[in-house]
Parts: C-alpha cells; structure tokens; sequence
C-alpha cells in the first residue's frame, strides 16, 4: 500500500490539513534518538532530519487511487530481523493516531477535512450550483471514514487504505499498550483562529471505540494527546515555511530489535518526547 504522491491545496478552506507532501514515511535506518541532546534547536534539528523529504523514504499516500484524500491506517507487527519508522510532517488540522506496544504499533492518519470538519465541493458540471458535501451529516462522515476503518478496514480497489484494528487485536495487545492522539489545539476557521478543542467529540468517539475493541485502552491512563498549534497562514513570511523549516506538525517513530542487544520504540510529536511510546524490553 505504498504510492508516491503530491497533494493538492485545498482552495475552498483557508486553513485546512491538506498539504503538498505526503504526511507518512517508513524510512529504513538504524536506531537514533533525541538522547544527549541539550537544546530545543539540536532536538529540532534531529525531528527535521527524521521526518524530512531528503530521508531515504517510501511515501505512504493519504489518497485513493483516483487521487482524492483519503484517511489512512496501517498495522506494523514488529519483529526480530526488521528497524523500520514511521513520520508524518505538515500536519495542519488533521489527527494522528498510535497504538504501541511491545508486540507491535497500528498508525492512523485522519484529515481535519474529512473525518471531523467536512470541506464543501464544487460541482463540476454546474459551477454556479452551490458547493456540498460528500457525506449529509459529519456524523455520518465520522463513522464512514473512520469508525469503519477501525471495525472493518477499508479497502478500495484492492488497496486496503485503513487496515481493521480488530483484525489485528491480538497481535498488538498486551499489557504495555498505550495509546496516542495527536491532534490540533484549534479548528478550521475563514477568519482567525478556530475554536479551541474543536473536534473533542469525535476523539471521545474514538476513544470508546478502540475501548470496546481493545479493553486494555478502555482505561483513560492508557491515552494520552499531545496537542499541536496548527500553523496560521500569517505565519508564512516571506521564504519561511513554517511547516517545512521547524517540527512543527511533525510525529516519528523508531522500532529497531536490536538496539544494544535490546528491543527498543521511540515515540516524539514535534519536540516532546511522547515516553510512554518509548520502551526497551528482552
């Protein structure tokens, strides 16, 4: 389920999570970590390497096969013989999703456009008609794009564009598993900043469910958020991109089996160490 795409901006919102870069990467490489790094620019420095376009990578694309966004999942059993990663860059809007342990991490990438805050579209043959929805109700979009995923998977034109999480339960569960939300302090808006906690509905929705299906995570201990400031489009000044040269609406993470004759994961949002993601086991 690899495809190297671009993404298109989105001119109907004026802030949205819609980037010109795919937001995943698997990158094959040996074990590095943010450890003896005393500065917020070295820890800055050392996401940017990890999650940028010049890291040895294979793009997982957030869209279907006819181009159009689509949210995304993925199931990764850890093993013996195989380091890989995960990184998501120029998250602006959208919400990240983790589940570790030390069996194994299921990643789930969810646009702000259409999981929680549907973007109208234009139909083309008839310009002057007014711009809708795909879905009636967001309700319905939630459950379509992403509570389905998470029961069934989805799977489109023999592409499994969400893997089931309930599919692959008891391979990730035992009992170090954690769970990670990483998701925008504020919502979409035309003018300004959006309101704050905008979706927290929904993430509560998606809480309860990966509850029923891993009871473990039923367990409010076991989640945690790292909430992240979308960047605003007054913050582009000049060449500074503020998506393309900081962390900022960035995620990794590292499994390697042998990381000093130890299993080891790693786990940071932007410049914070997420430490329950981050484990060493025999």
């Amino acid at each position: 389920m690899q495809w190297l795409v671009d993404h298109a901006k989105n001119v109907n919102i004026k802030r949205s999570d819609v980037s010109s870069f795919a937001n995943s990467t698997v990158i094959a490489r040996t074990m590095t970590t943010d450890e003896g790094l005393t500065t917020v620019e070295a820890v800055e420095k050392f996401m940017m390497a990890g999650t940028g376009r010049d890291s040895p990578a294979t793009f997982l694309a957030w869209e279907d096969a006819l181009g159009n966004d689509a949210n995304n999942a993925q199931f990764h059993r850890f093993n013996n013989n195989e380091a890989f990663s995960y990184s998501w860059s120029h998250l602006r809007g959208c919400t990240g999703f983790f589940i570790v342990s030390k069996r194994g991490v299921y990643v789930a990438h969810y646009w702000e456009t259409i999981g929680f805050n549907q973007h109208k579209i234009p139909n083309p043959d008839d310009p002057t008609a007014e711009p809708t929805t795909r879905y009636k109700t967001q309700g319905i979009a939630f459950y379509n794009t992403i509570t389905r995923g998470l029961r069934s998977g989805i799977n489109r034109g023999g592409v499994a564009e969400q893997d089931s999480l309930r599919g692959h339960a008891q391979e990730i569960d035992d009992d170090s598993i954690h769970a990670f939300l990483m998701i925008p302090q504020t919502g979409n808006s035309d003018v300004g900043i959006g309101p704050e906690d905008p979706y927290r509905k929904y993430w509560e929705k998606m809480k309860k469910e990966v509850g029923m299906i891993l009871p473990r995570l039923n367990n409010p201990d076991r989640w945690h958020e790292y909430k992240y400031a979308p960047a605003q489009d007054k913050e582009w000044v000049g060449a500074f991109d503020p998506l393309e040269h900081s962390a900022r609406g960035r995620l990794l993470f590292k499994y390697d089996p042998d990381h000093h004759g130890k299993k080891k994961t790693f786990l940071m949002a932007e410049t914070t160490r997420l430490e329950e993601g981050c484990m060493e086991w025999e």
